[in-house]
């Protein structure tokens, strides 16, 4: 159950910001809905864990300091028991083996071997232990930074309630920014370059000395450029006729060429249609003049 409430908390995370920036409501609020109960609830069960954790190791020290401070405690009462027959060894047996010196002697050793007997069950356990360590020490050090005004042990308390939240927090939303910034990268459109091509040369137009205006036929050894082998990489946002006439216009005046119609459709993003309609409109409208060159078809200013 959690790990699907991880999941779909995270998927929310992700298609929340889609939703939002196509200015979808409806389905923007669902998501937040969704993504803000399901942080609320993967935080809280993770940090219940990591809070069950601390209990347990505080548990085992207490515990083990608990069993320690028994021990020492019966020490020091086995020592007052030898200490009070030692005394009583000195008084029956001052004067000699008096009637009960003997008795009192089996005593006294009994509660010595019983002294050396916590001692040694004493030395073979653990140190003492100190609760905490870790956040007790990080404690004491935001306490002693400058402008800090809370005691050490009032810190110590807020870091045990917020320290298992912090991890369960961060690796939340950890892993919805990492994700996004990894799978959110767009892949650019390629397009291979076709056989047709598509050649740029300047055709003289308008009246001439000789009589009326005539398209000179482009020669046979008309300058065409073979199309490179390699993959042409332009944006995927469509550009508008406009703008690809106005990049048409430039490549002529600088006295380039585009090597096809594949070539102008993927970098204007659009269909080989789209370009071909263009080319057209632009003719009729004395923008740009077309021809034939053999098998190539020319292009050039009017």
């Amino acid at each position: 159950m959690t790990l699907l409430v991880l999941i779909g908390t995270i998927s929310s995370g992700h298609m929340f910001w889609h939703q939002a920036r196509a200015f979808h409501v409806g389905p923007s609020l669902g998501l937040a809905v969704l993504f803000l109960a399901g942080t609320f609830y993967c935080v809280t069960t993770s940090a219940g864990r990591n809070a069950v954790v601390v209990v347990v190791k505080s548990s085992e020290a207490q515990k083990s300091n608990g069993e320690r401070h028994k021990l020492e405690a019966d020490i020091v009462e086995a020592k007052e028991d030898l200490r009070k027959v030692t005394l009583a060894v000195t008084k029956e047996c001052a004067s000699g083996e008096g009637p009960k010196c003997k008795g009192v002697t089996k005593v006294q050793d009994r509660a010595y071997s019983h002294v050396l007997l916590l001692e040694a069950r004493l030395s073979n356990m653990k140190a003492e232990q100190v609760e905490n360590a870790d956040i007790k020490h990080a404690a004491k050090v935001f306490a002693a930074l400058p402008f800090v005004t809370a005691e050490a042990p009032a810190i110590e308390r807020a870091l045990l309630l917020f320290f298992p939240f912090v991890k369960a927090m961060f690796l939340e939303i950890a892993t919805i920014v990492f994700l996004g910034i990894g799978l959110g990268r767009r892949v650019s459109g390629t397009s291979a370059v076709a056989s047709e091509t598509v050649s740029m040369e300047t055709v003289p137009s308008g009246p001439s000395a000789g009589g009326p205006s005539k398209r000179r036929k482009p020669s046979n050894k008309a300058e065409t450029r073979k199309p490179s082998a390699s993959v042409l990489v332009f944006p995927v946002k469509p550009k508008s006729s406009d703008v690809t006439l106005a990049y048409v216009q430039a490549e002529l005046a600088a006295g380039r060429i585009i090597p096809s119609q594949d070539h102008l459709a993927a970098w204007a993003g659009v269909s080989k249609s789209a370009v071909s309609k263009w080319l057209l409109q632009w003719e009729c409208n004395g923008q740009i003049a077309r021809g034939r060159s053999g098998r190539c078809k020319v292009i050039g200013r009017p």
